[in-house]
């Protein structure tokens, strides 16, 4: 005689199937499982300055500052998303991999101070190109400008760009370079990267000084996705594989690009109301060329490296 299962057994065999395809779905697509996670994740939170005054006023109620939503998606939605799905295709040991690059601090002095001071020389090489050796003095007789430059480098990497290169270079950078390369990886990366950010072009002061007008608009998404995105995730990927796969070196990186591009020092060099944009990110273009050139491509990878493998196992 035929055994009739209860309707709670069934729901339960179901849903405990549906669960373990859902977990191999992942397993095998654990990079595109990331960005479906973090985006969902990271566009809810933007979405709330997004639909206030201060973004398209659907909805007629002043947001907090900027800044909380940032915060919050660099924890919850890049950095929270690369622990969930590394947990569910590695397990705790993978967890354990990835919160320990955070503490890989044995570098090189050289990196250190790439870290924090790489980019902002480049863009004083690039400022020197318009304005001569200006800039430089002007730095020299305003050198305490360089310790406002460390403090917000330090204390945004704390609080926003570490956990942002959790999921860029921690997670999703390193799963794809021992696939495709550092170079190709890094290109991948970099439309992400920049992407995550468009909410925020609709947000009074969030990326830009004001609003946005509609014929400025595909500018600045080429920017986001490539003249920015590109260079910036090519050097932080140089500087990852040189740094033994530390995402506090990384961070401290992002940091400096954050200090960098944001004004605490370059425009106090030039003459007043200067635009720097194309100083700035074109030097940022030609040194990613540069070490792209001195490395042949491979930006200082090393397949055989401990350092560098995205999970214990060393699987993609």
């Amino acid at each position: 005689m035929a055994t009739v299962h209860p309707p709670l057994s069934g729901n339960l065999a179901a849903s405990s199937a549906s669960g373990s395809t859902l977990r191999r779905w992942i397993s095998r697509h654990p990079v595109l499982s990331y960005l479906i996670v973090a985006y969902f994740v990271t566009w809810t939170i933007f979405a709330i300055p997004l639909l206030s005054r201060s973004g398209i006023g659907v909805l007629g109620f002043d947001a907090p500052p900027i800044e909380v939503f940032i915060l919050a998606a660099a924890v919850f939605g890049l950095a929270g998303s690369a622990f969930l799905i590394t947990a569910i295709v590695d397990g705790r040991s993978g967890v354990r991999a990835l919160a320990s690059r955070y503490i890989r601090v044995r570098v090189g002095v050289q990196w250190y101070l790439f870290a924090v001071f790489g980019l902002l020389v480049t863009a004083l090489l690039g400022a020197m190109v318009v304005y001569g050796f200006a800039p430089l003095v002007a730095l020299v007789q305003q050198w305490p400008l360089l310790i406002a430059y460390l403090m917000q480098v330090v204390l945004v990497t704390a609080l926003v760009n570490l956990w942002e290169e959790t999921g860029w270079t921690g997670f999703m950078f390193t799963r794809l370079q021992p696939r495709y390369g550092a170079l190709v990886a890094s290109l991948l990366v970099a439309p992400a990267f920049g992407g995550i950010h468009l909410p925020l072009l609709f947000v009074n002061d969030a990326l830009t000084s004001g609003r946005l007008s509609p014929q400025e608009m595909p500018l600045f998404v080429l920017y986001l996705l490539v003249l920015f995105s590109v260079p910036v995730r090519i050097i932080a990927s140089w500087l990852y594989n040189n740094a033994r796969g530390s995402l506090l070196l990384v961070g401290l990186f992002h940091g400096a690009l954050g200090a960098t591009a944001g004004g605490v020092v370059l425009p106090y060099l030039v003459p007043k109301n200067a635009n720097l944009t194309l100083e700035v990110y074109g030097s940022f273009a030609v040194l990613a060329v540069i070490i792209i050139a001195a490395t042949r491509g491979r930006l200082s990878y090393k397949a055989n490296s401990p350092d560098l493998r995205p999970s214990p196992q060393g699987e993609a």
